[in-house]
């Protein structure tokens, strides 16, 4: 990678999950320090957030209001507002952790020059990665989650040996 890449983390929710996946940002800043980093994320996780000085940009997802509102045209709207956003970025890489439909769909219409996740991903989310790395078993007593969030930063030859918050 010959120029500073813009990098977008996708892991929209799931609090505890979300702590578990910071570390990735200490690992992409050791091997991009001065790269572009922003995160996608829910608007109940994101406070977890908010202020790290490791993180360039927050995008936060209304999920909260939008169920609030119920099925409405206008959450479709803020939807497609907030990727317009992201697609203005002109991301070169799409980190996705979360693996799920909606994670995996934010990662592709981000418009990123590359998408990266799991193979073997739940809800189809695969189909919408240029780029997987081997299949996981979420189960693996031998794993500990930190290490599965890890493995995007390894994949681009980020340092993965110190697990820092």
């Amino acid at each position: 990678m010959d120029k500073t890449p813009k990098i977008l983390i996708v892991r929209l929710s799931a609090i505890g999950d979300v702590v578990h996946s910071t570390p990735i940002l200490h690992s992409l800043r050791r091997k991009f320090p001065d790269a572009y980093i922003a995160w996608a994320i829910e608007d109940k996780s994101s406070d977890i957030l908010t202020n790290n000085p490791l993180i360039d940009k927050i995008f936060v997802f209304p999920k909260q209001q939008w169920k609030k509102r119920g099925f409405h045209i206008k959450n479709l709207f803020e939807f497609f507002s907030i990727i317009k956003e992201i697609r203005k970025e002109k991301f070169d890489i799409a980190l996705d952790l979360q693996e799920l439909f909606k994670s995996a769909i934010i990662a592709f219409l981000s418009g990123a020059k590359r998408t990266i996740a799991h193979a073997g991903t739940r809800e189809f989310a695969s189909i919408f990665v240029k780029e997987k790395l081997p299949a996981h078993d979420n189960f693996d007593p031998d794993k500990i989650i930190i290490e599965r969030y890890l493995e995007p930063a390894a994949y681009l030859g980020a340092p993965v040996d110190e697990v820092q918050f």
